[in-house]
């Protein structure tokens, strides 16, 4: 199970400093995990222009001082156009001091689109749709040119709907998309899944945690010092509908003699699609707590989980 895990990096070079950041790394291969996550844009909380490629530099640096190989996902900038897309590329490959990134994304469509918690404002006929084919045209033929260069070894998208990923799919080798999945965020399974699914496609599955709240460290009025919650970093997951599909959830894994977060991560890792989840921890001994124990789920503790899903599709 431990090769379907990857680090993430949003907070390198913020809440995580680069001592810290080089621990958790060296403790992922500790673990047999070789796979890290990182984006343009990173880190976060707070986003500044400031600080983008900072994440990718601390992983760069490590990289360089130890002359190891990893599997290195990027994300470039968006809204992208396609005439910053090979700069952006080089970028990151010297940032990262790495020849060829492994996974490449668009960070998130370059149109409306509703992640992110975009759903209620939502409206893809302000989409001109000539405008849109014309923009996957001329990002796809750079983008395969860079493949074809070595650049870039798989094409992949991040928080795409599942007409874009279709339309990507048409005119690239695209393997991977990268999508927000957890217990509280399903999404996915809608469209985009039967998209992937015809296309080829797997998932890199971001946020399996929903931010820490299916960590269970949270209620709605217990907010750990320092956690996430602590600075608005959940921003509107935090709401009141979160809180019973939290209970329910966590009397589940109580009667499996499991904790929350070990459900959490075994029910994201039994998607058939799925090809990694994303685990981003500020500390290296988050994430030995995280894989310490990956379970498998019995058939009744998946279908009480259906049940509360079917009562609670979409808490935020």
């Amino acid at each position: 199970m431990q090769n379907k895990i990857c680090v993430g990096t949003m907070l390198w070079g913020s809440r995580t400093d680069a001592h810290e950041a080089h621990n958790i790394i060296n403790t992922a291969l500790d673990n047999g995990i070789d796979f890290f996550d990182t984006a343009q844009k990173y880190p976060t909380f707070p986003y500044s222009e400031w600080t983008h490629g900072v994440s990718e530099l601390i992983l760069g640096d490590w990289i360089r001082a130890n002359g190891k190989k990893l599997r290195v996902s990027t994300k470039l900038k968006s809204p992208i156009i396609p005439e910053d897309i090979s700069e952006y590329v080089d970028n990151s490959l010297l940032r990262l001091g790495i020849d060829c990134i492994d996974y490449c994304h668009l960070h998130w469509p370059s149109r409306p689109h509703y992640h992110f918690r975009k759903v209620w404002m939502y409206d893809p006929t302000e989409t001109d749709t000539q405008e849109t084919l014309d923009h996957f045209d001329q990002c796809s033929e750079v983008l395969n040119n860079l493949q074809c260069q070595g650049k870039i070894k798989h094409i992949c998208m991040s928080n795409e709907t599942a007409w874009g990923i279709t339309q990507w799919a048409q005119r690239l080798n695209l393997d991977y998309v990268q999508q927000e999945y957890s217990l509280l965020h399903r999404l996915f399974e809608l469209d985009v899944a039967e998209a992937c699914h015809h296309n080829n496609i797997k998932l890199l599955a971001w946020s399996p945690l929903a931010g820490g709240l299916l960590t269970g460290k949270y209620t709605d009025t217990i907010t750990p010092e320092n956690s996430r919650r602590s600075y608005g970093g959940l921003g509107p997951r935090d709401n009141v509908n979160v809180w019973e599909p939290i209970r329910r959830y966590k009397n589940i894994a109580q009667d499996a003699s499991i904790t929350l977060t070990q459900m959490s991560i075994a029910w994201v890792m039994s998607s058939p699609l799925l090809e990694a989840i994303i685990l981003g921890v500020t500390n290296a001994q988050q994430l030995e707590e995280n894989i310490s124990t990956i379970v498998k789920l019995d058939e009744e503790t998946l279908f009480r989980i259906r049940h509360v899903y079917q009562d609670h599709p979409l808490p935020f």
